[in-house]
């Protein structure tokens, strides 16, 4: 067994530079790494842990040389295995720096603090006039500005003049150290748009505050604004940390012109990081995106958007390396509240087109209708998404009466449809106010050729509400629906889930905990619970009973049903989403949903105890939003509670740092 770190370091590196680590290349002794217990990740300076991420890539955003980034992965069997770390390396000397004040004067040569220019137009006429092509060039900016109309309708155009066409080659940094607020006043104004060859835009601690209020006027600018020719760039790159976006159409928006022949091979968009950033009240998407790789979120929220037909918070075609790390979308009271993150998978039956390489850790969703959602935006081409992993997330739909789940697939269109491989959810948590489920496929294309290979679900955790007044029943936990063609043998794998339904009887059908097309798309499925009220009425498969369905399948010898209505799981977000009854916190006989689980995974649980075959907690409310995890006290009891690391001591070291198991 082998840990193994590869790091792909961004080229611009002048205090602030973006790195793809990903755990690809390492090997397990049992498994794969698809179903390997355990990747974490743990970025550290100076001993002490700043961010941690689970998957099997992590896209990190460093703004100083000596940042370390650990990995440790656990097999199947429990196996565990250090990864020789990786350290950053950040350049401090920009190749060029101007300063702006609010106040500044224009009729200063702002080449210093001490003399600034007053206005962004002035300013930046001193960095086109300096530029070192494919330098590191720096905006220092104090106090706050207001901006009104512009020429090319944009503050920042990335070209030799203002409005012009022809490109800088190279990075801008727009800096403010004690925070800046920017005003845009007009509607039709953004703050950059980019569209040449090899450009790249870093902004650190900037509020860019549009005019556009939800259901005001139509604002027609989005903030920035990213545009490739159809033959490809050469790596546009885009960062920001500590920074606030409001009040535009779109917030950042990434788009090719011909998107059917620019591939994320050809280096759209590279190294595209947010850190610490919020977006909130746009009238179309937060972030809308096209071809990119290397592209990671940290940290981040967003907020209000009213959204389209189909709109996202986040909507992006061909994704390759991606990490999402404790993010919050917070859709509660929009006018439109849509999906979370729609990923859609490559085009042209381009396996160097696919969207790949995913992991999504401690994300929160609240007041949405649904939450993530992997679709196929047409029926044209054949499209691919593969290795995705979500890990740790929560999803609370509030007072929304939802209308899909959790994580869905929509895999319809014609003849052709989305090669969807590799897909994980794990330790994941949830409810619905409605009939809801945690996770939907739904094959609707006519392709006699399977599309769903390999989903596993394992280790979560699902609370369906009452949903009186609804007359079509889904399934509780898992729903299948669709064309049989479109499954592969043996392609859903569901181990050791919980989820309980408030669903009185006397409804329109029985709540059954999954429904599948056919019991031949399973692999595995067992460990599994599904809790019940008193008056719930609750089969298993579609209408079979849990007897029934053992007796007709090899599946679920190990799962069962249980009546228990006390469950504490009113509120995933604030750490309260527990199945266990809320007077009783200990493992007991007398709770037998707390005796079971998926035997060898090496996950310690809330309570400490490493999980077993015979003492393991029962779904991942404890891994949900991180209320555990940000403890001093257990910050690594999930890979310091293993017993490869147990048997001869008691603590683990990370980064130089001791870091206590007890």
């Amino acid at each position: 067994m082998t840990a193994t770190i590869t790091s792909i370091a961004q080229g611009f590196d002048v205090g602030a530079r973006t790195y793809c680590f990903h755990a690809r290349t390492s090997t397990v002794a049992a498994g794969s790494l698809w179903t390997a217990a355990a990747a974490w990740w743990f970025v550290s300076q100076a001993d002490v842990v700043t961010k941690r991420h689970h998957g099997l890539e992590l896209i990190h955003q460093s703004e100083t040389t000596g940042e370390r980034c650990d990995l440790l992965i656990v097999d199947e069997d429990g196996a565990a295995e250090w990864a020789t770390p990786v350290t950053t390396t950040v350049a401090t000397s920009h190749d060029f720096t101007a300063h702006v004040s609010s106040s500044g004067n224009d009729s200063n040569d702002g080449l210093s603090s001490g003399a600034p220019k007053l206005t962004f137009a002035a300013a930046l006429d001193v960095i086109r006039a300096n530029w070192v092509t494919d330098g590191d060039m720096l905006l220092s900016a104090v106090g706050n500005f207001t901006i009104g109309a512009t020429t090319g309708n944009v503050v920042w155009n990335h070209c030799t003049t203002a409005g012009g066409s022809t490109a800088l080659d190279g990075r801008l940094t727009i800096r403010s150290a004690a925070g800046s607020t920017i005003t845009l006043t007009q509607t039709n104004v953004g703050f950059a748009s980019l569209s040449g060859t090899k450009h790249g835009l870093h902004l650190d601690g900037l509020t860019i505050n549009g005019p556009y209020t939800i259901g005001g006027a139509a604002h027609t600018a989005d903030m920035i604004a990213y545009a490739v020719p159809s033959s490809g760039g050469t790596g546009h790159n885009l960062s920001l940390r500590d920074c606030t976006i409001t009040g535009s159409r779109g917030g950042i928006v990434m788009v090719t012109s011909g998107v059917s022949t620019t591939e994320i091979t050809n280096g759209a968009f590279d190294f595209v990081s947010l850190e610490n950033v919020t977006l909130d009240v746009v009238s179309s998407y937060h972030m809308l995106g096209g071809p990119a790789r290397y592209m990671g979120l940290a940290n981040c929220t967003f907020g209000s958007s009213n959204g389209d037909s189909t709109g996202s918070s986040w909507r992006h075609a061909r994704a390759h390396y991606v990490s999402l790390t404790s993010c919050t979308f917070d859709r509660t009271g929009d006018a439109y509240q849509g999906n979370i993150w729609r990923l859609n998978g490559g085009q042209n039956s381009n396996a160097n087109d696919l969207s790949q390489f995913v992991s999504v850790y401690d994300c929160s969703i609240v007041g949405a209708v649904e939450g993530f959602e992997i679709d196929q935006p047409n029926s044209t081409d054949d499209q691919y998404v593969a290795d995705v992993w979500f890990h740790s997330c929560t999803y609370d739909p509030a007072t929304i009466v939802g209308i899909n789940a959790m994580l869905g697939i929509n895999n319809g269109g014609g003849s052709v449809g989305q090669d969807i491989t590799r897909l994980r959810v794990t330790c994941c948590a949830g409810r619905s106010n409605t009939s809801n489920q945690f996770f939907r496929i739904a094959t609707n294309g006519s392709s006699t050729t399977p599309k769903i290979h390999s989903v596993m679900l394992d280790q979560n955790t699902w609370h369906q509400a009452d949903a009186a007044g609804f007359f079509t029943r889904d399934s509780l936990f898992l729903t299948c629906t669709g064309n049989t063609a479109n499954f592969d043998s043996a392609s859903l794998t569901i181990l050791s889930n919980y989820a309980y339904t408030a669903e009185d009887a006397g409804g329109f059908a029985p709540v059954s905990f999954m429904e599948v097309v056919s019991a031949s798309h399973i692999a595995t499925s067992n460990y599994n619970v599904a809790a019940k009220n008193a008056s719930s009425d609750l089969t298993w498969n579609a209408a079979d009973s849990l007897a029934t369905w053992q007796g007709a399948t090899v599946h679920d010898d190990n799962s069962f049903e249980i009546v228990s209505a006390s469950h504490n799981m009113t509120n995933v977000t604030a750490g309260t989403f527990d199945p266990r009854p809320a007077a009783d916190g200990t493992p007991s006989a007398s709770l037998p949903q707390m005796r079971r689980g998926m035997p060898g995974l090496g996950y310690a649980d809330g309570d400490r105890y490493l999980r077993d075959a015979s003492l393991p907690d029962c779904g991942a409310y404890e891994f949900a939003g991180g209320t555990l995890m940000d403890d001093p006290d257990f910050t690594v009891v999930i890979v310091g509670l293993l017993l490869s690391l147990l048997q001869n001591r008691n603590s683990v070291s990370i980064s130089g740092a001791t870091l206590s198991s007890s």
